[in-house]
């Protein structure tokens, strides 16, 4: 999966979102990643299926990728995360949603990911959100400043 080449860039968005209409929203393009792998999991493929089972992961049969969109120039306005499920498993549809959070720290929670008592950020999010930071300075001085617990 090649990055955007427009991430970085002001203008206007048009998103889809599952089961709506799409949103639309004026904004910089802070950042964009995937969970998408070439290579195959092959231990998730039972019997060497060529795809796997519902609910079994495998980058190259489906993925996630997130888009962070800061809305208008103002520091007050909100922070969009916008995320997509794809599915190269015939059959399967893509799927698309998104959040606001008014606050930086916001965003970073909602990226990070909460498991038997950890919290930590997956590749894609930790990707995302590296990108997103150099372009906007008060995510970058709420990750420095961030308390996980």
């Amino acid at each position: 999966m090649e990055i955007d080449s427009r991430i970085g860039e002001s203008g206007s968005w048009e998103l889809p979102v599952t089961d709506s209409d799409p949103i639309t929203l004026k904004g910089k393009y802070l950042g964009m990643s995937s969970s998408f792998r070439r290579k195959h999991r092959m231990e998730a493929h039972k019997g060497g299926a060529q795809w796997v089972a519902p609910g079994v992961w495998c980058s190259a049969c489906r993925w996630t990728e997130f888009r962070i969109f800061k809305e208008d120039d103002d520091e007050a306005l909100p922070y969009l995360l916008h995320k997509t499920g794809r599915s190269a498993v015939p059959g399967e549809v893509s799927w698309h949603s998104f959040e606001e959070m008014l606050g930086a720290e916001g965003l970073i929670e909602s990226l990070t990911t909460r498991r038997k008592g950890s919290a930590f950020l997956s590749i894609p999010a930790g990707r995302v959100l590296t990108q997103a930071i150099a372009f906007d300075k008060l995510l970058k001085e709420a990750w420095d400043k961030r308390l996980v617990v």
